[in-house]
């Protein structure tokens, strides 16, 4: 297995950690999305979208993991970029939370872009 596989064998697996640590506890995440301007007011719920999100990355983590599919990998990577966006984005907003794995306690940082 070349490196290339293992990064990206550990990022389809972190985002199944992620997705279910969303479905788990949506509150951390619907408040990012809310504050990020993602949920508008009379929409669909905050924590409804946070668990969807979180679902689509179990799914598409697991999918990534058993197929040989090479959309998947152009898939990953643009969700990627936008999780990248959006936590640079929530640190210029001064986010208590980046909403990744459902808890207050990992704040938004330039590690995480």
């Amino acid at each position: 297995m070349d490196a290339v596989t293992v990064l990206y064998a550990s990022a389809a697996v972190l985002l199944v950690i992620a997705g279910a640590a969303k479905v788990a506890r949506p509150a951390t995440t619907a408040a990012l999305m809310e504050m990020l301007g993602a949920v508008l007011r009379g929409s669909v719920p905050g924590t409804l979208l946070a668990r969807a999100l979180g679902l689509a990355e179990i799914t598409l983590g697991i999918a990534t993991l058993l197929t040989d599919v090479a959309a998947f990998r152009v898939v990953v990577g643009v969700l990627y970029v936008v999780f990248a966006l959006a936590v640079w984005r929530a640190i210029s907003v001064g986010a208590t939370s980046c909403g990744c794995f459902g808890r207050v306690d990992a704040p938004p940082t330039w590690l995480h872009v």
